[in-house]
This record gives structure tokens, sequence and C-alpha cells, in this order.
């Protein structure tokens, strides 16, 4: 919680800086375009974790990362013969540390404390505001009520804001009169209470921010400028309603509402009035065009931008083989001189493993029935993309290809031509001997570079994603010890195993059988882009094998995985590792 109300703060913070800076630069000295403007950064600073959940980030590249050297795993060397081994390998046995205290939950306690505690004093605000208009007296003058309880004029009400006045009011002159509800008036017709009471939420929510103090401040100012330029314009007589607002400014302020006297040092403001040269006309609608133009566009950037640095090409780290320990040490002859022998040279990393043999044909573009791994949607002497053991063959397109050598879902997959996701490659690799799945899919990068010229470049985007948790227990039948799984592997991967998961489209409800993992599953609901709209991440936090055999149709897939399988697929935002493709050719066709 903490990291997310820190985040808000931090772009809430951004946006209203901003907005600040802008107004400051403009010059802008009527109140009621100033009180329109901070509305909108108020506005705009509420919206942040919606428009940041709802619309797509904008990745904002503040500086490029030098590409990383390829590192190697430092290999272990056998112990010398005759020495002693201990019985748990040498590994020493962890310690238990001192308890470290959680300033994360102490941190989140705080805050909520004293977002509590200031919301209780919205709360108990509107509790009296409540209290003082139920106790009051219509009068015979329209959204106009008075009571005993207060001293000065004061605004009440956020869905029919009412003025209260005091029990005198019938004495006051005619330009008193005209004044005070000229000024009250103004605060209705702008629903200055509703805002003001969504400033309050605002900055007891972002507490922690100081400008969200400032922001409550700026628009209650300009609320008061506006209605004290709308009493004047209603006397004509900038000395008479001076007079009249120096009577109430000296009175006890009210505790409820939006009083005559609540905002601003006595002499600012009655300095203000008397020397003004003009009045606040209102908004115009152009006015409030122009600030919804600026701020939406502010605030969107402000919601999200998603501030990353650039990376180069990386590649994985590969295990050097363990060398035998050096036998034990000879001593050599004592000679008069002796030959400095050179110094031994660094040992080099071994190259990327690759296929021994590999042939690719094109197939032609990518047919509207065409499987999820871009397979032919017709006859085809090209059979959907498999993996056996040391060979990979099949129709595939070359997103596919990508998806498989980098361990990625379509959706973390950009840039590149169209003919990249559009048109099919045969394919039909084969290693020297036997080699396992993640052999094969650093031999299908090598291929890629080789054979496709593929460059690109790893960036971590926040990206939208749905997050897989238990929503009900029981609906999952674990697998007994000794069932055959599928390791977690995608669903074109599965054809060359005896058990397989199988996708049948071609009836309604559709049907995916497999046994798996959750980290597994959620890998293959990761490639369901018509049924999804963005990667799976699980959080179940399961470690067993699990049968899936699901059936679901079009029109509710996430309800079908909740109700089969008590999965419940929740819209959020995470980081995830994503490759951009900066260059890539169609390969020459053997």
């Amino acid at each position: 919680m903490i990291e997310f109300v820190m985040e808000w703060a931090i772009r809430s913070s951004i946006l209203i800086g901003c907005g600040a800076l802008l107004l400051g630069a403009s010059r802008i000295r009527d109140a009621s375009l100033r009180l329109a403007a901070w509305t909108a950064l108020l506005t705009g600073s509420m919206a942040i974790p919606f428009v940041g959940a709802a619309l797509p980030t904008v990745p904002m590249v503040w500086a490029r990362e030098a590409a990383r050297p390829v590192y190697v795993e430092t290999p272990v060397r056998a112990a010398a013969p005759g020495a002693e081994v201990p019985e748990n390998g040498g590994v020493q046995p962890a310690q238990d540390g001192p308890k470290v205290f959680d300033y994360r939950s102490a941190a989140a306690l705080v805050y909520a404390a004293i977002a509590g505690v200031l919301l209780l004093r919205v709360c108990i605000g509107l509790a009296l505001s409540f209290r003082l208009r139920g106790a009051s007296r219509a009068t015979d003058l329209d959204g106009v009520r008075e009571s005993e309880s207060v001293v000065s004029p004061v605004t009440i009400g956020v869905v029919r804001p009412v003025t209260v006045l005091p029990m005198d009011w019938r004495e006051w002159d005619a330009t008193k009169l005209t004044a005070v509800l000229a000024h009250e008036r103004s605060h209705v017709e702008r629903w200055d209470p509703a805002v003001q009471l969504l400033s309050a939420i605002h900055r007891a929510l972002l507490w922690i921010s100081p400008l969200s103090w400032m922001l409550d401040r700026w628009i209650v100012r300009a609320a008061e400028e506006a209605s004290d330029d709308a009493a004047v314009a209603a006397t004509e007589d900038r000395a008479a309603y001076a007079e009249v607002l120096l009577q109430f400014v000296t009175k006890k302020v009210e505790p409820v509402g939006i009083g005559m006297a609540r905002y601003g040092g006595v002499e600012k403001r009655i300095d203000r009035v008397l020397d003004g040269t003009g009045f606040s006309r209102g908004v115009a609608r152009w006015s409030a065009a122009a600030i919804v133009a600026l701020a939406c566009p502010l605030a969107y950037l402000a919601a999200a931008a998603s501030p990353q640095k650039e990376r180069g090409m990386q590649f994985p780290a590969l295990p050097l083989p363990v060398p035998a320990a050096p036998p034990a040490p000879v001593p050599a002859p004592v000679q008069i001189a002796q030959a400095q022998t050179p110094p031994p040279r660094p040992a080099t990393p071994e190259p990327l493993p690759e296929f021994d043999a590999v042939s690719i044909k094109p197939l032609g573009p990518v047919g509207e029935g065409g499987g999820r791994g871009g397979a032919p949607s017709g006859p085809s002497v090209c059979r959907p993309l498999r993996y056996t053991a040391g060979m990979v063959s099949g129709a595939a397109t070359a997103l596919r290809l990508i998806q498989d050598g980098y361990g990625l879902s379509p959706h973390q997959i950009s840039g590149g031509p169209d003919w990249v996701r559009d048109e099919r490659f045969c394919i039909e690799a084969k290693s020297a001997g036997p080699a396992e799945q993640d052999q094969l899919k650093i031999m299908l990068r090598t291929m890629l570079a080789d054979r496709f010229k593929l460059v690109v470049r790893h960036e971590t985007k926040e990206m939208p994603v749905y997050v897989m948790t238990v929503a009900k227990k029981g609906l999952l039948r674990e697998l007994k010890p000794g069932e055959p799984t599928t390791g977690g592997i995608t669903v074109q991967d599965l054809a060359g195993y005896e058990f397989r998961t199988q996708v049948d489209q071609s009836v309604a409800p559709k049907v995916l059988v497999d046994r798996n993992t959750t980290q597994g599953f959620a890998a293959i609901l990761s490639e369901f882009s018509l049924e999804l709209d963005r990667p799976v991440v699980d959080k179940t936090g399961l470690q067993g094998n699990y049968m899936f055999v699901m059936r679901w149709t079009d029109d509710d897939f996430r309800g079908d995985l909740e109700r089969q399988f008590g999965l419940r697929l929740e819209a959020q935002k995470a980081p995830l590792p994503t490759v951009v493709i900066e260059r890539m050719e169609k390969p020459s066709p053997n």
C-alpha cells in the first residue's frame, strides 16, 4: 500500500507543480480562471490511480544504460585427492540473524493513522454542517436560511448548497445584504462546497505531499477572491464592501461550510478589494475549453508516464566446464637460474550453442484460421511447430520463434516489420545431439541472429497484466506423484510429448486440456490473445502440478476460468521484461 501511495503522491506533485508553473508563467489574475485551473488539477490528481490502471503507459527513456558484458559463472573446483569433504558439500548452514524492523509496515501504519484522522475531521465537518442545516430555519429569500448558531454568513451543503445567515440579517442595510448574498451565491453557483470537500479528501489521502496542502489553500483562496469580486460587482462600491468584509473577518470563524471570514489575512484581503482595478467575470466557454485541453494531456502524462532506462543487447550467462583439481605441487630441484614462465591466458567463454543443421522455407501469409503458433490454416506439407529432443520443426511466424527463444508472450514483444507477424516459415533445425528445452531456446536465439539478422533491445516496462490469484480453493485437481506433467512448456511446445496440451477451437465451447503447474498455465493463458488482451502473472503461490481441463466461450473467458478452477484474473500493472526488435531481415530459403 505504501508504495502505491508514494507513487501517487509523486505523480500528483509533478502534476500540481507543472500546473502551478504554467499559471505563474501565464500571469493569470482573474480569480475565477485560477479557481477553474486549480479545480482541473485537483480532478486530474484524484484520477491518477484510475487513469494509470485503465490507459496504456507512456515509456519515458531518461538515460541509456550501457550494454552489459557477458558474465560467466564461476566454476566450482573439485576437491584434491585425499582431501576431506564435509557431508553437506562445504556449504555453511544459514545462521538465524537478528530480526529486522519492518519499516515498510510501520510506514504504512503511520500513513493510515494520519490519513484516518484527517478523513475523520472531514466526516465530522460534514456531520456538523448537516446538523446546522437541520437546525436552521427557512426565510423568504430563495436558497437562504437563518440560524442562531452562526455569527457570520456561511454556505453549507454539497448536493444542494444553501446560505445560512445570522439572526440579525434583517437589520442590515441594503448594501450589506446585497454584498453578502452576492458573495455566498457565487459560491453556490460554482459548486465550491463540493470542490472544497473533494480537496479536503485529496489532502487527507495525500497528506505526505506538501503540494496537496498548497493546492487546497490555493483553491480556498481563489474561491474567496472570486466571490469578493462578485460582491464588488453587485454593490459597485469597493469601500462599502471592504467595510462589510471587515465586520465579519473580526468575528468568530464558523467551523463548518464556506464562510466569508474563512480565508486570508485581514490586511491583504481588504487591500485587494480596495486596490483592485477590475473584478472576475467568470469563466467563458473558450477559457474552460483551453483549461481542459491543457489539463488532460498533463494529467495523462503524470499518470501514465513510465520512466525507464534504455538497455543494450544482453546475453545469458553460460557455465564453464568444471575443471579437475590440480595435482599436489612437487618441489622443483634447486637451480642456479630459472626461466620465468609467462602468465596463463585468461579463460575465454565458450560460444553459444547452435543447431547443427537449419532449413528455412517461406510458406506465405498467415491464414485467417491459423493456429496460435502461426500454423497453416489449410493442408500443408509443414505441420504445426513442435519441439522434440534436439530438434525444432514445423510452421511458425518469426514472432513465434522470438517468443519461444526469449520465453515471452506476444504482448512483451514490439517493433519490427509487419512480415514478422504476418508471414510463416517452415523451420527444421537439428542439434548435433539430444538437447533440453533451455538449450533449444538458446539455439533458437542463435539461429534468429544468424539467419534472420535479429537485433533486439531488452527493456523492463510497466505494462497492463492479469494477476492470477486463488479465489476459491478446492476446484483444482492436484496430480498424484508419478503422474506425467508437461513441465511448464507452452501450447505449441507440447506437440512432441505423449500427453500434450490440446486446444480445440472448432467447437463451442472451446476446450483446453493440460497437465501443468500454475506458473506454466499462466504462461499458456498469456498466449490467448483472442480471449485475453494482456499477459498473465501467476501470484497463486501454488507449487504443485494440476490437471487443467477447461471449456469456455468467447463471451466470459475470465468468468469460466474462475468458475471451473477457482482462479481469478485481476487487471493490474506490473514491470515485465520486454524485447524491442531493432532490426530483422527475411532469411534466404534453403
